[in-house]
């Protein structure tokens, strides 16, 4: 084992379930292959490759390799980019991961779409409205309401 590295395995029990449910996401599959792409937005515009396109090119190997056992390794190596507070080998809410996992890839979206208008840095901030045309947002954004009855 070499320096730095946890004994204890990363239990990804959490991450397996959000993954498939995002596979089985019919507007998230249509998306990642279609020319909208954070992806495909990623090479046209010459950015520099991010999580993003590592998680795009993982769901599309799940859907391309069905029945095939897969490793989630992009992911388990770098869930601590969607949790922050995640320790390795820790059980984790696979609620507040599938959560920050949107966020994260919200944030990278827009970020990139940034860089590709050449927007100032603090334009986002000033116009937060903007951040409704992330397709994150458009495929994943809603209201909860709860109702208790008795």
């Amino acid at each position: 084992m070499k320096q730095g590295q946890s004994s204890r395995p990363c239990n990804t029990c959490f991450l397996n379930s959000v993954l498939h449910r995002l596979v089985g996401t019919q507007t998230l599959f249509n998306l990642i292959y279609s020319q909208h792409s954070h992806s495909h937005a990623i090479q046209a515009n010459y950015l520099e490759s991010d999580w993003y396109v590592t998680f795009e090119k993982a769901l599309k190997k799940m859907i391309e390799l069905p029945g095939k056992i897969l490793q989630p390794f992009p992911f388990t190596k770098k869930v601590t980019e969607c949790i922050k507070l995640h320790s390795e080998g820790e059980q984790e809410d696979t609620h507040k991961y599938l959560v920050n996992l949107l966020e994260r890839m919200h944030q990278l979206n827009m970020k990139a779409y940034t860089k590709i208008w050449g927007l100032e840095k603090g334009w986002l901030a000033k116009n937060r409205h903007q951040e409704l045309t992330s397709l994150i947002h458009q495929i994943f954004a809603g209201i909860f309401q709860s109702q208790v009855k008795c």
